[in-house]
């Protein structure tokens, strides 16, 4: 499911309480987004609030009598919490999908990244990294505030886009 196509969209809460909350978007012949995927589905989101993290759970069930083609991906922004100096991310990717100029698109060609922890002040990124290093996550470092957030993800998730372009967050 593009994200284009649902990000705006309203979600129907099926259960809540004050630690989580399930969501869910019907896509059916109905729906006026049925013309941009063409495939009947229903996907739920579930959050659950921990103490010390965020869980979400993601789950795209057909509703046709065919498999449904999707990708799926969170865009989290992270304020610059300790400014740009000392606001440090670390992807832990070995490549970099090279992109046509001023399109954006990937040109099928991967350049290889080394993943060392760099201010986010020094960033000029809209890209996405592959070739995930197993068992490591990325992180945001908030040095002056002396706390770090780290993004665990389950093993279908194989890439990670980044940018950089908003001057008060970072967006991974």
């Amino acid at each position: 499911l593009h994200h284009q196509l649902v990000f705006d969209q309203p979600f129907r809460i099926l259960h809540s309480d004050r630690s989580f909350v399930t969501t869910s978007i019907t896509i059916d012949k109905h729906s006026h987004l049925f013309g941009g995927f063409p495939f009947p589905c229903t996907l739920t989101l579930e959050y659950r609030l921990y103490p010390n993290n965020v869980h979400i759970q993601y789950t795209v069930t057909s509703i046709g009598d065919k498999a449904v083609p999707f990708g799926f991906g969170l865009h989290p922004h992270f304020k610059r919490l300790s400014g740009n100096k000392k606001t440090i991310i670390t992807l832990p990717a070995r490549s970099v999908m090279q992109t046509i100029a001023d399109t954006l698109l990937p040109n099928g060609k991967l350049t290889p990244v080394h993943n060392v922890p760099t201010p986010v002040g020094d960033l000029h990124l809209d890209h996405v990294f592959t070739n995930i290093v197993k068992g490591k996550h990325a992180v945001v470092d908030y040095t002056s505030l002396g706390f770090k957030i780290s993004l665990r993800s389950s093993p279908e998730f194989t890439h990670i886009v980044c940018w950089s372009g908003h001057p008060e967050a970072i967006c991974i």
